[in-house]
């Protein structure tokens, strides 16, 4: 079973344009349709910022404020759910290096074009990757982050147990997700576009209680719309 269901992107751009844009080499054609690509991405980027803001939710303020909350990671980041690229921006304007996974390649293409806007797309490796099944060897990350992911996990034991695996010793697992009230927000802000947002049922009570029985440190905060929670592997198991 994959760990998370796959989602169509909301916009969707030509697939001639997307790969790995750092290593591909354009003609002159190729890079006007390429910049075009980009910009029209940024502005589409932009108005669903502000129609999310519109409902009392700021994307890219919010992964701000959780990034000053954690303060510095320091070592290996892992970023699980890529989506839009929300996080991932957040992280690459700080200067950080890292990976950012997710499942749905249309997604990964709107983040690479996002990041490629702000000339920040050698700061991130995207990868397609099912967060129940990484690739990655064990103790390979000393933070793993993920921002509004587990409800759409449709296997989050196996997410979280390859979280385990994958964290060092002493590292940190930070997972930020819509608490009750962000969920009834997010529905809202999807029913006013005539979809509806897809949720597992998932909460962060069943990842809680994973990481305890996994003896791992805990500690969490809640915002307005989020619960966080960081778990800190021990160094001894």
């Amino acid at each position: 079973m994959s760990g998370l269901r796959e989602k169509s992107a909301a916009y969707p751009g030509n697939p001639l344009f997307f790969g790995e844009l750092s290593e591909l080499r354009f003609n002159d054609d190729q890079k006007i349709a390429m910049e075009q690509a980009v910009q029209e991405n940024h502005s589409r980027f932009e108005q669903r910022i502000a129609f999310l803001s519109g409902f009392g939710y700021d994307p890219v303020k919010e992964r701000e404020a959780l990034l000053e909350a954690l303060g510095p990671l320091e070592g290996s980041v892992l970023e699980l759910g890529a989506g839009k690229g929300y996080f991932c921006l957040t992280l690459a304007r700080r200067g950080y290096r890292f990976i950012s996974v997710d499942i749905s390649e249309p997604e990964l293409k709107i983040c690479r074009l996002n990041l490629r806007y702000y000339g920040l797309e050698h700061l991130v490796d995207l990868r397609r990757e099912d967060v129940a099944h990484l690739s990655f060897s064990a103790a390979a990350f000393d933070n793993i982050v993920s921002v509004n992911l587990f409800h759409h996990l449709s296997d989050p034991r196996g997410a979280l147990t390859e979280m385990c695996r994958v964290v060092t010793p002493g590292g940190k697992i930070i997972i930020s997700d819509f608490n009750q009230r962000g969920v009834l927000l997010i529905n809202q802000c999807h029913q006013a576009e005539g979809r509806w947002h897809e949720h597992t049922g998932n909460d962060l009570k069943f990842a809680r209680d994973f990481f305890r029985n996994k003896n791992f440190c805990l500690k969490g905060y809640d915002t307005d719309l989020h619960s966080v929670l960081i778990a800190v592997r021990g160094v001894e198991e």
